[in-house]
């Protein structure tokens, strides 16, 4: 079985995410801001650290097959605007250059339907809207998107290999 590194492991999607991916019989390093005792080390490893810091995501993820990166901060305070951005752009952009360093891992990044555009005259938002880079956004939705640059980044990076 694969060995899987899940960021943000014990928020909504990644603590459900790490609960399946072991009933699916993968090894597992989960990586929070808090420190949780491993139950089994064998299959569950829990990893205390922050996306800031390159030389822990390194470490967390080398000899790992798969990567899901469920981390990032969501706020709407107007006051978490840096945080917003250091947590959700700059983490996502080490977790992308970890990754590309380290070579021959997969990828998946979580992110928000706030990175989404809803356009005019549309009732639904969908992918193929186009970000209006006039149009007031919260904070949260902007790092959000600029996250998904980050990865849109690494992937053409990738494919430049």
């Amino acid at each position: 079985m694969a060995k899987v590194v899940v960021t943000g492991a014990t928020g909504l999607v990644g603590s459900f995410l790490v609960e399946e991916l072991l009933k699916q019989g993968h090894t597992v390093k989960a990586i929070s801001r808090r420190s949780f005792p491993s139950p089994n080390p064998t299959v569950l490893e829990w990893l205390q650290g922050d996306l800031l810091d390159p030389l822990f995501l390194a470490e967390a993820f080398a000899e790992a097959t798969y990567v899901f990166h469920c981390a990032g901060l969501v706020s709407y305070a107007p006051q978490d605007k840096e945080l917003l951005q250091q947590t959700n752009v700059e983490g996502t952009a080490n977790v992308v250059n970890t990754c590309l360093q380290l070579g021959n891992i997969k990828l998946c990044y979580v992110s928000s339907i706030a990175a989404v555009e809803n356009e005019k005259g549309k009732t639904e938002a969908d992918e193929e809207a186009k970000w209006d880079l006039n149009a007031y956004h919260s904070g949260y939705a902007e790092s959000k998107y600029q996250a998904e640059l980050e990865v849109w980044r690494g992937i053409s990076e990738a494919c430049k290999r």
